[in-house]
C-alpha cells in the first residue's frame, strides 16, 4: 500500500508539472492554431506517463539499500577510517597502500602503511622506513616521540571523538587510551620487504627484513 501510495503521488507531481508547463508555454504562444496546441498536450501527456512509469520503477529503495541507509556506523570504523585519509594526505609516492583496522587478538588498531610497487623493492631501505613512520606520527601530532603541547591526545585519537556531545559512558582520558592502543607498522617492498613497526607514541621502532 505504501509502495503504491508513492507511486501515485508521483505520477500525480509528474502530470502537474507537464501541465504547467504546457500551459505557460500556451501563454507564451497564445498565436497558435488549435491543432498545435492539442499536439501540445498530447506530447505532455505522453511525457507524463513516461516519467511516470520511469520514477514508479526506482521509487523504492531495495533491500540493499535500506540495510546501508538503516545501519549505523560506529566511532572506531569512522575514527579508523579518517585515520586512514589523514596518512593517504601526506602526498607519498606512487604505489603506497593505506590499511587501518582492530586486531581483536591485540585489542589494537593496527595502522599500516606498505609499499609494494616495483619502485618500492629498489627503494626500501631502513632511512625510508624511519622516514615514513616520522611522518604518520607527526600527521598524528606527535613531535620528538611527545604529543604537541596544545593537544590533549594525539589527532588520530581525535578522529574517534563524538562530535555535538559527550556520552556519559565516554571513559575518562579516552583519547590518551585510544593513543596507547594505535600501532604502527611500515612495510616496503614486496620480494624482500622491509618491516618498522612501532607505537604510536615514541621516537623508536622495530626493524626486520624477510
Amino acid at each position: 500500500m505504501h509502495k503504491q501510495t508513492n507511486q501515485q503521488t508521483n505520477t500525480l507531481a509528474i502530470f502537474q508539472i507537464s501541465s504547467k508547463a504546457a500551459n505557460v508555454f500556451a501563454q507564451n504562444n497564445f498565436l497558435m492554431e488549435p491543432l498545435q496546441m492539442r499536439k501540445i498536450f498530447q506530447f505532455t501527456f505522453i511525457l507524463g506517463l513516461f516519467l511516470g512509469a520511469k520514477m514508479s520503477a526506482i521509487a523504492e529503495p531495495s533491500e540493499v539499500t535500506r540495510f546501508l541507509m538503516n545501519t549505523p556506523v560506529s566511532l572506531m570504523t569512522r575514527g579508523l577510517e579518517n585515520i586512514k585519509i589523514d596518512i593517504q594526505s601526506l602526498q607519498l609516492p606512487p604505489g603506497y597502500v593505506t590499511i587501518a583496522g582492530y586486531d581483536w587478538d591485540t585489542d589494537r588498531f593496527q595502522i599500516t602503511l606498505a609499499c609494494v610497487g616495483s619502485a618500492c623493492d629498489d627503494n626500501a631501505s631502513e632511512q625510508t622506513c624511519a622516514l615514513r613512520l616520522n611522518q604518520i606520527r607527526t600527521k598524528a601530532g606527535i613531535t620528538d616521540g611527545k604529543i604537541s603541547s596544545w593537544l590533549p591526545h594525539s589527532l588520530f585519537a581525535e578522529n574517534f571523538k563524538q562530535n555535538g556531545h559527550q556520552s556519559p559512558q565516554q571513559p575518562n582520558n579516552w583519547g590518551t587510551k585510544i593513543d596507547q592502543k594505535i600501532a604502527l607498522k611500515v612495510i616496503l617492498g614486496w620480494e624482500q620487504p622491509i618491516i618498522c613497526e612501532a607505537p604510536l607514541i615514541g621516537s623508536g621502532y622495530s626493524l626486520s627484513r624477510q
